[in-house]
């Protein structure tokens, strides 16, 4: 392991000490904008206004109990294949909102976020850091990027989960990355996220799972505490991204901040 959680985590508290709020700001924005869009569904209970009795069949005698459950079952059968069908261009509808949303908004603003986190250290504390990605000149280049990235975790994920899980961890410093080096193609970015994260990608792990007591606790009080508990989370991973560069280039990017 080339860095230490406690050192990371005490950082990150010394970071959030100086500059609690606009961190908790930037968080609570970039959560509330930077999830997929859950867009309704047209109604229909229209539907399910009428059963077997209200059908016109009501009057047809059945020669036993068993053939009028099986002549229900296909009735209801038939309707739910029909409500399949009403629904099916809402759902794919959503399903291309929900990932064009992801691609040009949510996670551009996860890389604003990292900007956000990432700049901190170095004595740059403004919560405008979120929208970076948006006036920076490399929007395209951040959304291509960050969609390869997607991409990949997620071919991985249909190889029995576990490629996924392991892509996820090589990944992890794309958007960190970006938020730094935003000129980098796609492939030097994925490249350099992998050979940060060569040899720790355990250590990583064991670094999320730190963090769990501290997501149960949040999910008290309707959830609202995990608003709370992000800017720790997000600065810990921002000195991830600090030490890891250590390792990679021997140059500490927050060497001249540190206290």
């Amino acid at each position: 392991m080339s860095f230490s959680r406690t050192t990371l985590k005490d950082f990150a508290k010394t970071e959030l000490r100086l500059a609690y709020w606009p961190a908790f700001l930037v968080c609570l924005i970039g959560g509330l904008l930077g999830g997929y869009a859950s867009g309704g569904s047209a109604s229909i209970d229209l539907l399910l206004k009428r059963g077997p009795s209200q059908s016109g069949y009501g009057s047809y005698i059945y020669p036993s109990q068993w053939e009028r459950a099986a002549y229900e079952m296909e009735y209801w059968a038939d309707r739910a294949f029909h409500m399949v069908w009403l629904a099916l261009p809402f759902v794919l509808l959503g399903l291309l909102i929900g990932l064009a949303y992801a691609a040009l908004v949510a996670n551009p603003l996860k890389v604003g976020m990292a900007r956000y986190f990432t700049r901190t250290p170095q004595g740059e504390r403004l919560a405008s850091n979120l929208l970076w990605t948006f006036k920076s000149g490399y929007y395209a280049n951040i959304v291509i990027t960050m969609l390869f990235t997607s991409l990949i975790i997620w071919l991985g994920m249909l190889c029995f989960v576990i490629p996924g899980i392991v892509l996820s961890y090589v990944l992890r410093m794309v958007p960190y990355i970006l938020a730094q080096e935003p000129w980098l193609t796609p492939s030097q970015v994925l490249r350099k996220s992998a050979d940060m994260t060569r040899g720790d990608k355990w250590s990583i792990f064991v670094l999320d799972l730190s963090f769990l007591g501290w997501h149960l606790l949040g999910t008290l009080f309707f959830g609202i505490g995990g608003l709370f508990v992000s800017p720790y989370v997000e600065a810990t991973f921002a000195q991830l991204y600090g030490a890891l560069t250590y390792k990679t280039t021997g140059h500490d990017p927050y060497a001249a901040t540190r206290f």
